[in-house]
C-alpha cells in the first residue's frame, strides 16, 4: 500500500478496488481481507478506506470491535516514538455475522507491524460484545526490549476462520 499522502491517494483507490474486485470476483458471500492498509484513524487514508468499504457493502470490522478513538496500534517507530493503527480487517456483511473476537496480539511482532488481528467464529449472528481488555497496551520500551531479544521474528500472517 502507499504511504498516505495526497499524492498517493490515486494509487490507493486503485489498490483498494483490486482488492475488492478479488472479493467479487471469488462469488464468495462470507470474505475478509485482513492486512496493511495504510490508514491510521482520522487520516486521509481512513476516510477513504471507510467511504469506500460504505460503498461497496464492507465493514471495518477492527474499528467496529475496538473503537477508532481506542490506543489500538499496529505499527510502532522507535526513531519517533509513535504508534499508529495501520493494519486492519475488513469483511463483507455476511462475514461481519461470523466474528466474534478481534484483537491486535502484541506478543506477536514482525519487523515493524503487530498481527492485526483475530477473527474466529464460533456460533453465527453471536452478540457483537468486545471482550474487556484485563490488560495494559505496552509501552514501545516494553516491546522494544521483547523484541530485540527475538532472533527471528514469525511470519505476518493473521488467522480467520469461517
Amino acid at each position: 500500500m502507499p504511504v498516505d499522502c495526497l499524492d498517493n491517494l490515486p494509487e490507493y483507490t486503485d489498490v483498494l478496488a483490486s482488492m475488492y474486485s478479488i472479493v467479487e470476483d471469488s462469488g464468495l458471500e462470507v470474505s475478509y481481507v485482513l492486512g496493511d492498509f495504510n490508514s491510521h484513524p482520522g487520516t486521509r487514508f481512513a476516510d477513504e478506506m471507510l467511504s469506500f468499504c460504505t460503498e461497496q457493502q464492507l465493514l471495518c470490522a477492527d474499528m467496529e470491535f475496538l473503537g477508532s478513538n481506542s490506543d489500538t496500534f499496529t505499527f510502532m517507530s522507535d526513531a519517533h516514538d509513535s504508534r499508529l493503527w495501520l493494519d486492519h480487517c475488513l469483511t463483507t456483511y455476511a462475514a461481519w455475522d461470523t466474528v466474534t473476537k478481534l484483537q491486535v496480539d502484541y506478543n506477536i511482532f514482525t519487523e515493524d507491524n503487530f498481527i492485526a488481528a483475530e477473527a474466529t467464529e464460533t456460533e453465527l449472528n453471536a452478540e457483537k460484545e468486545p471482550e474487556a481488555d484485563t490488560t495494559s497496551t505496552p509501552s514501545i520500551s516494553e516491546i522494544s526490549q521483547r523484541t530485540s531479544s527475538q532472533e527471528s521474528a514469525p511470519d505476518q500472517t493473521a488467522t480467520c476462520t469461517a
